[in-house]
């Protein structure tokens, strides 16, 4: 919920953006971003929950690569990653491997018609 009870309908891209621990590649943080709709930017109702927040993102490039299907699994996932990373190194382009994110442009569960991304920040 949110200050006024205003109502706000379910956005794409939903972004999950992972750090990871570089020596073990554990994920040390994970963190969700939903779009807020353009009439409510500006002034978005203040969320009633602490641990949500509204946080302004500038204006970024990223490297991503498009991934189908429903519920991906963690070796697809990692697959198409190391994909990735490997088809910019071999542009000459270095990322940060530290950081990467995700990104869902169709709503949960939409089967094979679901839309996702993953992307690679550039150092």
């Amino acid at each position: 919920g949110n200050s006024d009870g205003t109502k706000i309908p379910m956005t794409v891209p939903v972004l999950n953006v992972f750090t990871m621990d570089p020596t073990t590649y554990a994920i040390t943080s994970a963190r969700m971003f939903f779009y807020i709709p353009a009439d409510l930017q500006g002034s978005a109702p203040t969320p009633n929950d602490d641990s949500v927040y509204i946080e302004n993102m500038n204006e970024q490039i990223a490297y991503s690569r498009a991934l189908g299907g429903n519920n991906p699994s963690k070796e697809r996932w990692t697959k198409y990653f190391t994909n990735l990373y490997r088809a910019l190194e071999m542009d000459g382009i270095t990322v940060d491997t530290t950081t990467f994110a995700t990104a869902g442009f169709t709503r949960p569960y939409f089967g094979l018609q679901r839309q996702e991304a993953m992307y690679f920040a550039p150092l």
